[in-house]
């Protein structure tokens, strides 16, 4: 009986570990961007998908993309098409990789931990977006450098400044929850 107790305080001693070294991991990511993760809720995936309007062949670059839930709900109405899902932070991209894991890690879906300010975004043919005003504000001129005309860009809540959207999708929520409304922009 001591020797299982003495275990199962083991046991409980690494978990306790674990969590902390995570949670140690979680707050430095935090740190490291512009922006904590906040995750899409689910009932706007189905919108999202429908606003971004992909293709066969298009490329959807999320930036910011958190643990991967709108690259993969594209990828399940789109599976030909092409994601890159880019976010700096540390845990939710090992969230995004795990959940590709369990996929099967579909090919098409590639997750990239880097700054999405300084990655070359003229591939894209459509990107989305969830990120706080200021990030939007930083983010507008590189994206008006570098998508090609045509790209199509949604945004999850927060709008450019400056920037017309060619539509405005409101979803129907609550004016304080999280995915309230859409914007669409064409480059």
């Amino acid at each position: 009986m001591q020797v299982f107790l003495i275990v199962l305080y083991v046991l409980f001693l690494i978990a306790a570990i674990a969590a902390i070294v995570g949670i140690i991991i979680w707050e430095a990511s935090l740190a490291l961007t512009d922006a904590p993760f906040v995750p899409i809720p689910p009932e706007t995936l189905p919108p999202i998908v429908e606003a971004l309007k992909l293709a066969d062949t298009s490329v959807l670059y999320d930036l910011g993309s958190g643990d991967g839930r709108v690259l993969v709900s594209c990828w399940m109405h789109h599976p030909k098409a092409s994601y890159v899902g880019i976010d700096v932070a540390l845990a939710p991209t090992w969230f995004a990789r795990w959940r590709l894991f369990r996929l099967g890690r579909p090919m098409t879906i590639h997750i990239m931990r880097r700054n999405f300010l300084t990655t070359d975004l003229s591939n894209a043919t459509h990107v989305f977006t969830y990120l706080f005003p200021g990030l939007m504000e930083k983010l507008l001129p590189k994206l008006e450098r570098e998508l090609k005309p045509g790209t199509r860009l949604v945004s999850c809540d927060f709008p450019f400044k400056g920037k017309e959207p060619l539509e405005v999708i409101d979803l129907g929520r609550p004016e304080r929850a999280r995915g309230r409304r859409l914007y669409v922009y064409g480059f």
